[in-house]
């Protein structure tokens, strides 16, 4: 009897495959890596003044860490990849997009190993694993930093299901090893080595996101899909092996469920934006399988939002269209499992990996594309069986290499529009899938652009949307502040105050708006109002570093220096990657006439943010009126590199040249 090659030969063409399809995973998003931070990535990393606080294991172990992670489910794993991340890169998002690639790339190499565990051919295994690479319907999930949850699952969740065992030898994760010629059967020993790796590895992907909780349905699936001999002692043996995981795994999974229930935010949103009855949600589900199904087979255009309606008429026989089409489909598979069994498997793995947001057990947001990073792996493993049935072995790689090349072509060009945050949001409402958040997510960026009259409509747009969605008043307010209109700003805070009726400690809305309505009265003059919100917004957010930073400036406005540079060190402490603090700082330093510590701080400025001009301009200042003039010529020309119309720079900088400097303002 011949056996199949073993040792290096066929270890190292696994490797290969494996670094053929990380290759891959990273190709196909590599523009993501010119990044900034958008969408939820300000919550959880950019905007997010606690992110030191992570490196303390007790963090997570305590109410507080919804306060300091910017979470409302419990994931400690993902927060902790971000304070390792915060150690490696501060708040540089390249980093952060270099991380994101990296477990996109580790969790396609992890499916791989999963489709070869399964029995499949290299060619199958491949091919499926290149298209779960690059596939745009991954792109939120790959770019959007905060929502990071789904990659780590899914990198943990295939590397758990490759692990897993089943009654007979794996041909993958064992091929270097000697193989038996007595049996397929792996040794128990090992099958129980790998049973408890693959237990760590799920634990990890339940702390990492809930989407997990399926594990258990498609492990037991793996397990079925290798029937066990026909020798009655051994058949015996195996099926009591698997009983005994089953009911391990399914322990654990309960534990989650009631972890992950006793111990969630205070705030955050117990059911879904549109709270109906089970027999809507369960047609929700139905219509909303049908848009993913949809996406997967041509993911264009894609969404950063969807809506969701379930009531009225339309939605009733739209739903229970879909039902039918579903109903359909699964007789379809059934009927030709014989001819075609991955198409049964791969529908029912669909469904499977999608019930933890099925939305029968109520969720915040019924339909969302990053929910498909890890369902995408069935469409990959239909499709590359699919085309495995093809004869020709060359119009096989041919179809297949097309149909990875435009996955990807399509994965850079939904990457352009990440990078253009304006044009996400426009997209997200010509879909016709326009709400509150999208229509305030538009006005902000409209404002980052200097846009107010554009940006107020747009902020009036979300709260006739929705009245309470408080954010927008937030931004509006912001608006009618840079418009000079501090009256109309205070009165439409203190309408969205009213509605909080008594804020707690840790809410960042009301506590924003506090600090807004003080720098407000600050214009108009009033500075024990102003004061006193600075001290309500610090109540509130005890290391909200605006309200330290802007009672420095009041203070140092009023010549008290020493108090202002107090403020400032607060600010810095609840966020030392913060540049403003840093900036500020040294503007109190340098009136101080401590100069080499104001010096310092200009220059820690410049690190977190090189294109900081107010900050190069004043070290360059610094630097003039120290006599220090090759390295204030150096700053000057920086600082026309970047704003070459600056006129007091451009006179500044001649004076220097021409010896005759005069300090600037």
């Amino acid at each position: 009897m011949r056996y199949p090659l073993t040792g290096k030969g066929r270890s190292g063409r696994l490797v290969l495959d494996a670094a053929i399809v990380a290759t891959v995973a990273f190709a196909a998003f590599l523009p993501a890596l010119q990044s900034a931070f958008t969408y939820d990535d300000a919550q959880v990393v950019s905007e997010n003044p606690d992110l030191s606080r992570l490196f303390k294991a007790r963090t997570y172990f305590t109410s507080d860490y919804f306060l300091w992670t910017g979470e409302t489910t419990y994931r400690p794993v993902v927060t902790a990849s971000y304070a390792l991340d915060y150690l490696m890169w501060g708040k540089n998002p390249l980093g952060y997009h270099l991380a994101n690639l990296a477990w996109h790339a580790l969790g396609c190499v992890a499916f791989f190993l999963f489709c070869r565990t399964l029995r499949a051919g290299r060619e199958v295994s491949l091919v499926a694993a290149l298209l779960y690479a690059a596939h745009a319907v991954k792109s939120e999930s790959v770019v959007g930093i905060g929502f990071r949850e789904d990659l780590l699952c899914g990198a943990f969740y295939f590397a758990a299901l490759a692990l897993w065992p089943t009654g007979r030898r794996s041909r993958v994760l064992e091929e270097t090893k000697t193989p038996n010629p007595a049996t397929e059967e792996s040794a128990p020993t090992d099958r129980w080595t790998r049973f408890a790796g693959a237990m760590v590895l799920y634990i990890l992907a339940l702390l990492s996101k809930e989407m997990a909780l399926s594990f258990p349905i498609l492990a037991l699936a793996k397990e079925l899909r290798h029937r066990p001999g026909r020798d009655g002692r051994n058949r015996r043996f195996v099926w009591e092996a698997i009983l005994v995981r089953q009911i391990v795994v399914w322990a654990i999974t309960l534990a989650a469920l009631v972890l992950f229930l006793a111990f969630a935010a205070p705030d955050a949103p117990a059911v879904s934006t549109d709270n109906v009855g089970l027999l809507a949600r369960l047609g929700a589900f139905a219509w909303v399988s049908m848009r993913y199904l949809r996406l997967l087979l041509f993911p264009y255009p894609l969404c950063v939002e969807y809506v969701v309606g379930m009531r009225g008429t339309l939605f009733e026989w739209t739903a229970a269209g879909s039902a039918a089409v579903v109903l359909l489909l699964a007789i379809l598979a059934w009927r030709a499992r014989r001819r075609f069994g991955a198409g049964l498997e791969s529908l029912l793995a669909f469904y499977i990996l999608l019930i933890p947001v099925s939305n029968l057990v109520p969720v915040f947001n019924p339909m969302a594309e990053r929910y498909l990073t890890i369902p995408v792996a069935a469409y990959a493993w239909f499709v590359s069986n699919a085309l495995a049935s093809i004869s020709r072995r060359r119009v096989r790689w041919v179809a297949s290499a097309v149909l990875i090349a435009a996955f990807g072509a399509l994965s850079w060009i939904r990457i352009a529009d990440w990078r253009r945050p304006v044009r996400l949001w426009i997209g997200a409402v010509e879909t016709g899938n326009e709400t509150a958040r999208i229509a305030h997510s538009l006005g902000g960026e409209i404002y980052a652009e200097g846009r107010l009259d554009e940006a107020l409509d747009w902020f009036h747009r979300a709260l006739r949307s929705d009245p309470e969605y408080l954010a927008a008043r937030l931004h509006i307010g912001l608006v009618l502040y840079d418009k000079k209109e501090y009256h109309e700003a205070v009165e439409n805070y203190e309408i969205a105050l009213r509605r909080f009726r008594g804020p707690r400690v840790g809410q960042v809305l009301p506590a924003l708006m506090h600090n807004n309505i003080g720098l407000a009265f600050y214009r108009l003059g009033d500075l024990d109002k102003a004061f006193d919100h600075f001290e309500q917004a610090l109540r509130i957010s005890p290391r909200m570093r605006e309200a330290y930073n802007n009672r420095g400036g009041i203070l140092a406005g009023l010549g008290r220096r020493e108090e202002a540079l107090v403020e400032f060190a607060k600010a810095i402490d609840s966020d030392p990657y913060w540049e403003v603090a840093h900036f500020s700082l040294a503007v109190a330093l340098k009136e101080s006439g401590r100069l080499d510590e104001a010096a310092a701080q200009y220059r820690v400025a410049l690190d977190l943010k090189p294109d900081y001009l107010d900050a190069r301009l004043g070290l360059a200042r610094l630097l003039a009126a120290r006599g220090r003039t090759q390295e204030a010529i150096v700053e000057y020309e920086r600082v026309l590199r970047i704003a070459p119309n600056r006129r007091q720079a451009i006179t500044e900088y001649n004076s220097l040249l021409r010896g005759s400097y005069e300090l600037g303002n």
